[in-house]
């Protein structure tokens, strides 16, 4: 397996790789040093045996978590993150009446005017648009030329870790899906070659910049 952490959701970086023929101590100190990349503070010894147990116990493919009070170790797909703690996200539905951003779990959701991308603004008049969390059973169709999916599926197939689904802003337009950060826009809401589009952008949490 590979470690990576995360300082915030959306931002991994390559950490020394992780073998079981590593010695106790050495598997412990590593712990430790990832855990205080990620922002860990002194990181609790039992918290650290029942993480070395798990993986351990553990192939490269399970889907592991163990939870401390600093944040988590996940295992996806051959790696190991440690995710620090992160703001929640809404409880309920955010409105946009054409503000320029939103908050969105410690960061910012922006609309950029632009041409020929994005959702078409003819799309959005007139519409009531609200940004909310996902809650099971979205579907979209991001191709013209691709079925509809469960939101889900596309997701796991983009390989977004299950921890940063839950916290994806979704985008709807008098009641349907036009929208998934990650994913994109649904071709029913595409803007045309040459009209007018707004397009959503994702900053990560921790106020770094990235693509929605």
């Amino acid at each position: 397996m590979r470690w990576v952490y995360d300082i915030c959701v959306s931002d991994c970086r390559a950490l020394p790789p992780f073998s079981g023929r590593r010695s106790i101590r050495r598997a412990r100190n590593l712990l430790r040093f990832a855990g205080r990349a990620a922002g860990f503070r002194a990181t609790d010894s039992r918290w650290i045996d029942e993480a070395l147990r798990q993986l351990a116990a553990s192939d490269a493919l399970a889907q592991t978590c163990v939870a401390s009070v600093d944040g988590e170790l996940h295992v996806y797909r051959g790696e190991i993150h440690l995710v620090a703690p992160a703001a929640g996200i809404p409880d309920a539905p955010l409105r946009w009446s054409g503000q320029r951003e939103l908050s969105w779990a410690g960061g910012r959701l922006r609309f950029v005017t632009v041409r020929g991308a994005g959702i078409g603004v003819r799309n959005l008049a007139g519409a009531e648009v609200c940004v909310a969390a996902r809650c099971g059973g979205e579907r979209l169709q991001p191709e013209a030329r691709r079925p509809r999916h469960c939101v889900r599926k596309l997701l796991q197939d983009a390989a977004l870790p299950p921890w940063q689904r839950v916290r994806l802003p979704l985008l709807w337009v008098a009641g349907e899906l036009a929208w998934v950060a990650g994913i994109g826009v649904d071709v029913r809401f595409a803007c045309a070659s040459g009209d007018d589009g707004v397009l959503p952008l994702r900053d990560p949490d921790c106020a770094q910049s990235g693509s929605g």
